[in-house]
């Protein structure tokens, strides 16, 4: 009891996530995720289904190291408080990602209706073509870069959520132009 009186809320945090990541990447990883980082196919370099996953857990490994390293005096706070933050992250990553699924046939649809869209086509045709295919992407990666940084800062701008579809963009442009055959997600799924 008195070392968890000496940690701080910060450290405690960076630990486990700290610990996740190198869980995740010693054995999720390797056991779950059949090909590499980058892959050679018939002479042509294309995203492993590793990159992905090693990329993010990466960055949340450098994340949680540099939690489980600050100099943060506060102690931990009850159990109650820190529970329900994790529900609030939670309930934004799976608003977001509900957004991410959902918005992009949402507005295939909304398209039919007004005459953008051929009737009857649907969305998997499209989910390749643009402006369809950057639509659940883009709307899902900004609310949830937006939701995080204004509940980080407490406080919400629409300029928040505008710098939030900017990145969502830039991480989407990165991914999908080198790559001819790269489907953003989830548009793979669909």
């Amino acid at each position: 009891m008195i070392f968890l009186q000496q940690l701080s809320q910060n450290r405690l945090t960076g630990a486990v996530i700290v610990a996740l990541c190198i869980c995740a990447l010693a054995f999720w990883v390797p056991t779950d995720i059949d090909s590499g980082i980058i892959e050679k196919v018939r002479r042509r370099y294309q995203i492993g289904d590793m990159l992905g996953p090693v990329t993010a857990l990466l960055i949340m490994l450098v994340g949680g190291i540099w939690l489980a390293t600050s100099d943060q005096k506060k102690p931990v706070q009850g159990v109650s408080k820190a529970t329900i933050m994790l529900l609030i992250y939670g309930g934004i990553v799976a608003l977001s990602l509900m957004l991410m699924r959902w918005a992009g046939p949402g507005a295939v649809a909304l398209g039919e209706l007004v005459g953008l869209v051929e009737p009857g086509t649907g969305y998997r045709p499209l989910r390749d073509s643009l402006p369809w295919k950057f639509v659940g992407f883009l709307l899902g990666g900004g609310v949830l870069v937006a939701s995080l940084s204004s509940l980080a800062d407490r406080q919400w701008s629409w300029r928040r959520l505008g710098l939030g579809i900017l990145i969502a963009f830039v991480l989407g442009a990165v991914f999908d132009l080198p790559f001819e055959d790269l489907i953003l997600p989830p548009n793979g799924d669909v």
